[in-house]
């Protein structure tokens, strides 16, 4: 390597590593309920990890209405690593994009020769504030990766045309493979690399051959492009002509590149989400618009004539935009500064290079430039690090959001969520109320103005609410599950009972529907179709011990106690509940050594805890095999049971008085039995009394008690 290469390599690390350093912030970052969800910690593909399996499904996946198996792998990959702690996947995105600012340094210099300016365009491009939502936000991993994979293909190229090769055009192809695996806006490549053809490369070929050997690399956006809006229109996503027509479409266009032009030089009020004005934009802002973008194609196709940087800058801008401007309509947003990603390389391109050396031979010019950079950069190390908490939760993102925008009922929809503290309701209502004020086609926040009716116990609200919300949207999953909640609470369990299965139709691995109609078939008496649909549950989520004890104790009450057995042992390690069923089960099955040995796990949970220590010297003094029975322990358990509960409780002084006469002291388990019958009479337990009198009467005969099948 060259003393200049060596140089080169040395300034894109230290660049690197002053990117990283700006955005370590976020490392502190909570993984957010907006979209993080979909991505990461609600994808029971992405939470199982890394696996041939969880590889397989992402080249073929379009979940979330998008093809990007590499984005999916850099997901499960970070969870195999490091769970599901939020540090670790805000580190990966910093990370990749502190190397994506490194690798644009070092590919800018390779085409150009110039090392300062390719310097000072990587790190404006790194340490803008408009990168803060594609390394901030763990969603957006597809950004910072497939930008990545884009300089690293512009790199390819560029010494595929100094060094023509079969290797180095397959290096070129496999790198735009990624960044299109990553997110489907690399398409616009190969018209970069033409640009970059008149400069800075040169190249003399004529535009035929140079269209001509990019063939390839067409051909593979096209695809991905067409892929990409299937996904979308499968998932939902796409607007339709008659909700928005081509005039708003063009209009929201012009205005959306004079946005994405100021906001490059002037990032103020950034936010998650910008919602188009209610009336539409206005006469005068789509005219500027329209003049802004004319002037500025117009700037570029007479700089790319003559081969110049400006040009290029600014057709890149206008180029790379072109996919998510709005022509073909994605979501909801009128533009997101994730956007920018790639096309503000281009304006940095045209600026940068825009200053012809001449005047900076002039001392007074150059002191003034680099007082000019200095300034540009501290202001946007400063603005990036001031707008990094904003994005520590969703509280903190959308409070942001509605300060600094109008009308934004996304942001009102899920600020409210963010603050779902039952101390917050009437707060958390007035905010799904704006959002169904700004749009009342939102299924979401009716569905959500449902919940907190739900909340206050008006059941019935609750529902037309829900109904109303399906009504919008029939696929929302949510709506139809918590209908059923709803109806269960009204008691009308057969309305409910379809509420459930419909969202089961919609989704069948739905897990919360899954549960919900297979626990309320079980109670309803349906229990062979009801406990299908809960194993399936506990398939799912196995982690979910809470919700196996509740199978096993409406299994018990159903008088299916084998089923509740066997829902409790596949479920092993078990929490305190299924291992007080599990012990009772075994105890009432005969299972006596199995159930002392459950109720040992459980008291070792718990040591100082009275109940577990007499239902485990209950066993121990009563059980009907000889290797069972410890006669010793089950005493000593017993009386520090009858001590914690201040020899008042007629349950645990029977089990002393049964551990006594095991011992053989007859006359003690008396006298124990007798206070245990009096504190029975006083809490009006005549049912333990006469247990009480029964057993007292076989201490009297001189005989201990051995168990029945009763707990």
């Amino acid at each position: 390597m060259s003393g200049a290469g060596a140089r080169a390599w040395g300034v894109a690390a230290v660049l690197a590593v002053l990117v990283g350093w700006v955005f370590a912030p976020a490392w502190a970052n909570e993984l957010l309920a907006y979209d993080d969800g979909l991505y990461v910690t609600d994808n029971p593909r992405v939470l199982g990890g890394w696996s041939g399996e969880t590889a397989r499904w992402a080249m073929t996946s379009l979940e979330v209405g998008n093809w990007h198996p590499v984005t999916w792998w850099s997901h499960a990959g970070a969870v195999e690593l490091f769970g599901v702690e939020p540090a670790g996947h805000h580190a990966v995105n910093v990370g990749l994009h502190a190397m994506a600012s490194g690798v644009l340094l070092l590919t800018l210099y390779a085409a150009t020769g110039c090392l300062w300016r390719s310097a000072l365009v990587a790190a404006l491009f790194g340490l803008h504030p408009l990168r803060v939502e594609s390394v901030a936000w763990v969603a957006e991993r597809k950004d910072v990766l497939f930008g990545l994979f884009y300089f690293l293909a512009i790199a390819a190229y560029v010494r595929w045309v100094r060094r023509p090769g079969i290797g180095g055009y397959l290096a070129l192809c496999a790198a735009f493979l990624a960044s299109l695996a990553s997110k489907a806006m690399a398409v616009s490549l190969p018209a970069v690399l033409l640009l970059l053809d008149r400069w800075p490369l040169g190249r003399a070929d004529p535009v035929r051959r140079q269209v001509l050997e990019k063939l390839p690399l067409f051909v593979m956006s096209i695809l991905v492009g067409v892929a990409a809006i299937a996904a979308q229109e499968a998932g939902g996503a796409l607007s339709s002509v008659e909700a928005w027509p081509w005039s708003r479409r063009l209009e929201s266009a012009f205005v959306a590149y004079g946005d994405y032009f100021m906001d490059s030089f002037w990032p103020a009020g950034l936010a998650v989400f910008y919602p188009h004005p209610p009336g539409g934009e206005s006469v005068f802002r789509v005219i500027v618009s329209v003049v802004g973008v004319a002037a500025l194609g117009a700037v570029g196709l007479r700089g790319i004539w003559h081969r110049e940087p400006v040009g290029v800058g600014a057709l890149w801008f206008l180029g790379t935009l072109l996919p998510v401007i709005g022509i073909v309509t994605v979501g909801d947003q009128a533009r997101a500064d994730r956007y920018m990603y790639i096309p503000s390389v281009g304006l940095l391109l045209g600026v940068v290079w825009g200053v012809p050396s001449r005047w900076l031979a002039r001392p007074a010019v150059r002191a003034v430039a680099v007082a000019a950079v200095v300034g540009a950069l501290l202001a946007c190390i400063l603005t990036t690090r001031s707008l990094l908490p904003h994005w520590r939760d969703d509280e903190a993102l959308f409070a942001r959001a509605l300060a600094v925008t109008s009308d934004n009922h996304v942001a009102h929809l899920n600020y409210g969520n963010a603050i779902d503290d039952p101390g917050r309701r009437a707060e958390q209502r007035q905010h799904f109320e704006q959002a169904v004020a700004l749009d009342p086609g939102e299924a979401l926040a009716h569905y959500d103005l449902a919940r907190i009716d739900g909340f206050a116990g008006d059941h019935a609200r609750a529902v037309v609410g829900y109904r109303r919300a399906i009504a919008l949207d029939p696929a929302l999953v949510r709506a139809w599950n918590n209908l059923g909640n709803a109806l269960v609470s009204l008691g009308k369990l057969e309305l409910a009972d379809r509420a459930y299965e419909q969202a089961l139709v919609v989704a069948p691995d739905h897990l919360s529907s899954l549960f919900n109609l297979g626990t309320l078939r079980i109670e309803t008496g349906e229990v062979d179709r009801g406990l299908v649909l809960a194993l399936r549950y506990l398939d799912l989520r196995p982690e979910d011990l809470s919700s196996r004890g509740r199978v096993a104790e409406l299994l018990v009450s159903r008088s299916r106690p084998v089923e509740a057995r066997r829902v409790l042992l596949d479920g092993e390690p078990l929490d305190a509940r299924g291992l007080h069923l599990l012990a009772r089960l075994h105890w009432e099955a005969g299972d006596e050594r199995d159930a002392v040995d459950v109720s040992r796990k459980l008291l070792a949970r718990a040591p100082d805890s009275a109940n577990r220590r007499n239902d485990l010297a209950w066993m121990l003094a009563t059980a009907r095999e000889d290797s069972v029975r410890d006669e010793r322990a089950a005493l000593e358990l017993a009386s520090a049971a009858a001590d914690a509960t201040q020899q008042r409780d007629p349950d645990v002084l029977d089990t002393l008085a049964a551990a006594l006469a095991a011992t053989g002291d007859f006359d003690a388990a008396q006298r124990v039995v007798a206070r245990a019958t009096e504190h029975a009479h006083a809490q009006g337990r005549g049912d333990l009394v006469l247990l009480l009198e029964a057993r007292a009467a076989e201490y009297r005969d001189g005989r201990a008690f051995r168990r029945g099948t009763s707990w």
